[in-house]
């Protein structure tokens, strides 16, 4: 895998993106990862990959996409570019996530401000629309104590 320099770090194109998203707020960041700035600092810096639940907590709290921050495609917010076909093009699939996701909040007892609410729902969308598995509350309520726990 080619290395990058980033700030006295010898990065991936993964890391690279992640220091990107972090700038400098690391103890900010930190907190809503539910990691040590400490960890950032001695373990990412030095080339170490987050955890996954880490990771995901990370899109939704800065906004990200998944696939631009693990694989570089697309752009960091997971908008439309011209070459990408319409993010939303399935309403069905979009209505099963979206009552999936009404219900989780309803039986774990949580709410999500709008924004958190909204990435979560994009992340699960396009992680069915990829995978063309069925909506899972197994996996939905998987996301949703990843949030809780943070």
């Amino acid at each position: 895998m080619s290395r990058i320099k980033y700030n006295k770090c010898d990065a991936t194109p993964f890391h690279a993106r992640l220091f990107e998203v972090l700038g400098g707020q690391l103890s900010h960041w930190a907190k809503q990862m539910g990691v040590s700035a400490g960890v950032i600092r001695e373990r990412w810096y030095n080339g170490s990959f987050p955890r996954v639940n880490v990771i995901i907590k990370l899109c939704i709290a800065a906004g990200v996409s998944a696939d631009w921050l693990l694989l570089g495609k697309g752009n960091r917010h997971g908008m439309k570019t011209e070459d990408e076909p319409e993010a939303f093009n399935n309403e069905d699939l979009l209505e099963q996530i979206m009552i999936a996701v009404d219900t989780g909040l309803k039986q774990n007892k949580l709410e999500l401000d709008p924004d958190k609410k909204a990435r979560l729902i994009v992340l699960l969308y396009k992680h069915y629309k990829d995978t063309g598995k069925e909506v899972s509350k197994k996996t939905v309520n998987g996301h949703l104590q990843l949030l809780k726990a943070s």
